[in-house]
């Protein structure tokens, strides 16, 4: 059951990431425009379709080096195993 959860939460975690790398620019935009961290997340939420705790917490640790392309190969395989 621990390990359903562990899984399901790394899945969510890629999926995350993948939603960014494909709306990057976007992402990116509307970030460097916010008049506030809130308004940011808030945004970058509606982009992305995902809740507000999940971006905050999501862009809060993310790491850019995940957009390289191996990363994003990587990335693709794991979620098509997943799913």
């Amino acid at each position: 059951m621990e390990q359903d959860d562990e899984h399901r939460a790394q899945l969510d975690r890629l999926r995350f990431v993948q939603a960014v790398a494909e709306h990057a620019t976007q992402v990116v935009a509307l970030i460097t425009r916010a008049r506030s961290v809130d308004e940011a997340v808030v945004a970058v939420s509606r982009l992305l379709d995902v809740d507000e705790v999940s971006v905050m917490s999501g862009l809060a640790q993310f790491n850019l080096l995940a957009l390289t392309r191996p990363a994003t190969q990587r990335r693709a395989e794991l979620l098509a195993e997943g799913s």
